[in-house]
C-alpha cells in the first residue's frame, strides 16, 4: 500500500485555515495532519471526521464566532477534497 500524501490543493486549504488562527494553530495543525495521515495510511474510515474534530479543538477557545464559521467552511472543503483522494 502506498503512503497517503495530502495534495497541494488541500495543503492550500490548510494554509488558509492556519491564517485564521495564527497564534496557536501551527502546533495543532501538525498534530492534526500527522493524526490524519496515520489514519489514512491505516485505512481508517473515519479519518475526515477525526481531522475536523482535531481542528475544532484547536480553535474552540477562540471567542471570534465569525472566524470559527469561516474555519468550519474551510474544514468542510478539506473533508471533501480528502474524500476524493
Amino acid at each position: 500500500m502506498s503512503k497517503f500524501e495530502i495534495s497541494s490543493e488541500t495543503q492550500a486549504l490548510f494554509d488558509e485555515l492556519d491564517s485564521l488562527f495564527p497564534e496557536n494553530i501551527g502546533v495543532c495543525r501538525q498534530d492534526c495532519i500527522n493524526n490524519y495521515e496515520h489514519c489514512r495510511n491505516t485505512t481508517n474510515i473515519d479519518c475526515e471526521d477525526r481531522l475536523t474534530e482535531c481542528y475544532r479543538k484547536c480553535y474552540a477557545d477562540n471567542p471570534n464566532a465569525e472566524l470559527k464559521q469561516r474555519a468550519d467552511k474551510i474544514l468542510e472543503k478539506i473533508q471533501e477534497s480528502l474524500k476524493q483522494a
